[in-house]
């Protein structure tokens, strides 16, 4: 394959170009059982997603791309969501839920630490 730099370019020699407006309905699957839309595959290579753009080639006047190159849109698409900082939790959030059975071990371990310094004893006062 030959060396692009830090853009992806369809190597024809070994991906098979498919023209925008004849990918199959298989390789670009919608909400609701539809293919994506056309201008949204021309979104997708124009301004791209996430930073991402589909890789794309003109022959004979005809944009293509190649199922390949969807793939590799769709893995990059999708490891960018991953990383990106609205899929991370804020420092200051709340941690997650206790299940009940952390509940019941620091009840134990407070009503432990309460005992030995003598709270749960009658008359002690506090």
């Amino acid at each position: 394959m030959l060396d692009t730099g830090s853009f992806g370019v369809i190597d024809t020699t070994f991906e098979k170009p498919v023209p925008i407006d004849e990918i199959p309905a298989e390789h670009i699957p919608g909400r609701g059982g539809k293919p994506v839309h056309q201008v949204t595959l021309s979104l997708w290579y124009r301004r791209g997603v996430r930073g991402i753009l589909l890789e794309t080639i003109m022959i004979g006047g005809r944009r293509c791309t190649s199922i390949a190159a969807l793939n590799r849109f769709y893995q990059a698409v999708s490891e960018a969501r991953s990383s990106h900082p609205s899929h991370q939790p804020p420092a200051d959030a709340a941690p997650p839920p206790r299940t009940g059975r952390d509940r019941s071990k620091a009840v134990g371990r407070a009503m432990a630490e309460l005992a030995k310094r003598g709270a749960g004893k009658r008359g002690a006062g506090v």
